[in-house]
């Protein structure tokens, strides 16, 4: 469960920086 949980949010951080690296 931890597990499932640190990859879930590693991919939202890297999602949403890419994405306000595109809008800056």
């Amino acid at each position: 469960m931890a597990v499932l949980y640190e990859e879930f949010v590693f991919d939202w951080l890297v999602s949403h920086y890419y994405q306000w690296r595109q809008i800056a």
